[in-house]
């Protein structure tokens, strides 16, 4: 890719960089849905929205799409026969029997967590502002527009939407369906994060990335402006080059490497013979990956929290920490080698 965003973030734990794939492979069964609907193509979509939504909670924006996409077939009869749809529902809920068990034995954590969130004093109430999604949209279209103004960025947004709406009128059959699901879906998104208030991660709206490029792409070859696409793509890929060539030759003290280096360190300074136990003091957005090293490099802890001393990953690092880049290492002197 040359989207300097994408880049950055692969080198991250852990990046859903797969989601994209998976909107592609929604187009595609939707596609082969709408020219011949066979049931294979019914267990397919099922199976890939239900493993992609295990992946990003906001896939189910993607979901959506799917839905309305097949309400407004003009086959409604054939493609929303009630067998096809109860296989199609059977395969999604296949992929989350794993997490039907975990909720299970962890007494319905998810759910209560869930109903916390939106709960009077929860996360939902506290601290809102609904400009906030601004910030993330605004990351996410800059390797596309490569211009960092907020104003600019809300009248993209509504660009791409009018595109859309375009598109939806000017197209027929398989097309018009996609983009009139597809304006919807983007409305509804970015009306849902304007609500919650909350920051969320650029991940949240990964899923947009390849309906971006599908309406780019389709509106100038629509009005028959394929040299003004050509051109527009070499912008694109020069404007991301610099960012790149940065991400590619500096080193990231937050990178999966750097993360996997300092639970090495930890691992080589543990006396294993003792017990103990290990915490993490990281912010929310740094926190990913550490627990999955830990367990990768079969590190044992007691479970016992109250009566075993502590080993701590700390971000920042403390003046007394084992340094590895800005990750800090406290380690407790009884299990200390």
């Amino acid at each position: 890719t040359f989207n300097y965003l994408l880049v950055q973030y692969d080198a991250t734990p852990w990046w859903s960089l797969l989601l994209p794939l998976g909107v592609l492979l929604v187009w595609g069964c939707l596609y082969m849905i709408h020219k011949k609907p066979k049931i294979k193509w019914y267990v397919a979509l099922g199976l890939t929205l239900g493993f992609f939504m295990n992946q990003q909670a906001q896939f189910i924006f993607v979901i959506a799409f799917a839905g309305l996409f097949l309400l407004q077939s003009k086959k409604r009869k054939e493609i929303l026969a009630p067998k096809k749809l109860l296989v199609l529902a059977a395969s999604f809920a296949v992929m989350f029997l794993p997490l039907i068990l975990f909720h299970l034995r962890h007494y319905f954590l998810n759910t209560r967590s869930l109903l916390a969130f939106f709960a009077p004093g929860g996360g939902l109430g506290a601290g809102r502002d609904p400009n906030v999604w601004m910030v993330v949209v605004g990351n996410l279209l800059k390797p596309i527009i490569y211009w960092d103004n907020t104003l600019y960025m809300r009248a993209v947004l509504i660009v791409f939407f009018i595109l859309s709406v375009i598109l939806g009128q000017k197209r027929e059959g398989f097309y018009r369906q996609f983009y009139r699901s597809f304006a919807v879906v983007m409305a509804v998104a970015l009306l849902a994060f304007l609500y919650i208030g909350k920051r969320p991660t650029e991940t949240y709206y990964i899923f947009l990335y390849p309906f971006f490029y599908m309406v780019l792409i389709d509106i100038f070859l629509t009005f028959k402006q394929s040299r003004v696409l050509t051109v527009l793509f070499f912008i694109i890929m020069f404007t991301n080059m610099k960012p790149i060539q940065k991400w590619m030759t500096e080193f990231d003290p937050l990178g999966l490497y750097s993360k996997d280096l300092a639970v090495k360190v930890l691992k080589d300074n543990l006396d294993h013979k003792k017990n103990f136990n290990i915490s993490y003091d990281i912010p929310f957005e740094h926190n990913s990956g550490y627990q999955y090293l830990v367990a990768w490099y079969k590190i044992p802890q007691s479970g016992k929290w109250t009566r075993d001393p502590l080993a701590q990953m700390r971000l920042p690092a403390h003046p007394e920490d084992i340094r590895v880049g800005v990750i800090g290492l406290h380690i407790p002197s009884e299990v200390k080698k």
